[in-house]
């Protein structure tokens, strides 16, 4: 069991079988291990940063931004090999590679994302005090 697992409340590693984490009682694929620790770091911080996107995005009634952090987290989680092909069914060294394909495109997202929020001269835009285009709603107290 890696310990990131063992302080999660509800992980029951009884099954034996290092290729999955079971979490009341419903099974996940581990991280690939063969992935080396500052690429599980990047990844996951995509992961985090994405899952809260989700969040964001569903309270706000955004579908698209719904989809486009949902495609987010499938790419981070294709590149820590939690989805897509079986990490341990593909040779190492394929694996890795998807890792780094996954983590420049999503910095590559990142960097485009940050792109559209910079003006022409490299500042940044501001965007205190604007609502998004179509949003007429009054804010409380307006």
């Amino acid at each position: 069991m890696n310990r990131s697992d063992e302080a999660r409340p509800g992980v029951d590693d009884t099954d034996g079988d290092d290729r999955f984490l079971v979490i009341r009682g419903r099974r996940w694929r581990r991280t690939d291990p063969a992935l080396e620790a500052d690429v599980v770091r990047a990844l996951k911080s995509h992961l985090g940063r994405a899952r809260s996107q989700v969040g964001r995005a569903g309270r706000d009634d955004d579908p698209a931004s719904v989809r486009s952090a949902r495609d987010r987290v499938q790419l981070a989680k294709e590149g820590l090999g939690e989805r897509g092909p079986a990490w341990w069914e593909r040779p190492e060294d394929e694996r890795r590679r998807q890792a780094a394909d996954r983590l420049a495109r999503l910095e590559q997202l990142d960097a485009s994302a940050h792109d559209a929020d910079t003006d022409d001269d490299g500042g940044e835009q501001s965007h205190h005090g604007e609502r998004p285009e179509g949003v007429d709603e009054k804010r409380p107290g307006e």
